[in-house]
């Protein structure tokens, strides 16, 4: 009898200690989930993995409010409703929109209200905008330069850059490094590439590699978009969350090391009929259609995670040991409208990390972190 209760007492105790080492790892998954790509096998097998599961409820709502973008003409011939916002930045007291590739880059207060146009001088085609927390950076893809502007959003200087692809977002900075996506290694450029497509610079010294990371899923045949581009954010500590658009993977790095790799998963991605990942080149005028999983993801500097994807706002958090786990998904609605079913920018307040400001279908929009 006292032999079966120690069995039973044994038996309740390593399944609580397995329960606890469950929970603080996040949920560890060792099973590396198999694709036709053999670069992506390969890199999903590079980092412990977790899973996380988006679906968990049928999400809280946020209520947005649209900031009011009244801008004046800089001509007689112009629109005043020609400007359209696609990706937004805080900087100080203000909240810098741009248009991309256009030299329209607007100002405004946080509260909402029209400051100034940047100056348009030195502007080409505006195609990413970053900070460092003192200076604000434009890249400019058409003259190949990167733009500095002090804190009075006065502009400093420019100098050569032109490795960055040319798609919105495509570079980001701290105040120590910037990371970019490598336009010579993108899918919708060459056929061919062993190079990597992310790649970190000294933000001083921006011709200088420090290091690179993910490669071209699809290593040959021309696959542009979600499979050989990508998504990602660096926080102030150098951190770094990256995403293949297209494919359900996370890639979080940490003092330029690939850490974790998180699959996310949710009904709304296996409904998705993308091509398979293997090479493909299109004759002359065919298309390849790639639909997004993700649309944006942000890393803010306690580590949590805000990534939008499949009209949804997922908020992830970091446990004690860095673990990634879900903490909530929300369903974001501006007061007058529908939700949001993508955005095209997010950007948190360095002052109030729990305010939140997006762009989608070219309008601004504020909203609180529960």
């Amino acid at each position: 009898m006292k032999k079966t209760l120690w069995i039973g007492i044994t038996a309740v105790v390593l399944a609580g200690i397995g329960i606890l080492i469950y929970y603080y790892s996040g949920g560890s998954d060792s099973a590396v989930p198999e694709t036709e790509s053999e670069v992506l096998n390969e890199l999903l097998s590079a980092a412990p993995l977790s899973r996380i599961e988006l679906n968990i409820d049928s999400g809280d709502t946020l209520l947005a409010s649209k900031i009011q973008m009244t801008l004046p003409s800089r001509r007689s011939d112009e629109m005043l409703d020609s400007f359209r916002s696609t990706q937004i930045k805080v900087f100080g007291d203000y909240l810098v929109a741009m248009d991309f590739l256009t030299d329209n880059i607007a100002v405004f207060r946080k509260s909402g209200g029209f400051v100034r146009y940047l100056n348009r001088n030195e502007l080409s085609q505006a195609a990413s905008l970053m900070s460092d927390g003192e200076s604000l950076f434009v890249y400019d893809y058409g003259n190949k330069q990167l733009h500095r502007y002090n804190g009075d959003l006065s502009f400093e200087e420019s100098v050569s850059f032109s490795a960055p692809y040319y798609a919105q977002g495509s570079v980001s900075a701290n105040r120590n490094h910037l990371v970019l996506q490598n336009e010579a290694a993108t899918g919708f450029r060459v056929g061919e590439t062993q190079d990597s497509l992310l790649a970190v610079m000294d933000i001083n010294q921006p011709d200088q590699t420090l290091f690179k990371a993910l490669p071209r899923i699809v290593p040959s045949g021309k696959h542009p978009g979600g499979f050989n581009n990508l998504i990602f954010s660096i926080n102030e500590r150098s951190e770094i969350a990256a995403a293949y658009p297209a494919l359900p993977y996370l890639f979080l790095y940490r003092n330029f090391e690939h850490v974790q790799t998180v699959v996310l998963q949710a009904a709304d991605f296996e409904t998705v009929d993308n091509p398979p990942l293997t090479p493909f080149q299109p004759v002359a005028g065919e298309a390849v259609q790639i639909q997004n999983l993700i649309d944006e993801v942000l890393l803010t500097e306690s580590g949590n995670i805000l990534m939008f994807g499949a009209g949804r706002l997922h908020h992830l958090k970091p446990r004690r040991n860095g673990d990634i786990v879900h903490h909530k998904s929300y369903n974001v609605v501006p007061e007058d409208g529908d939700p949001l079913e993508s955005v095209s920018s997010l950007d948190a307040d360095p002052d109030n990390p729990d305010i939140v400001y997006a762009t989608s279908d070219g309008r601004i929009y504020r909203f609180e972190i529960l």
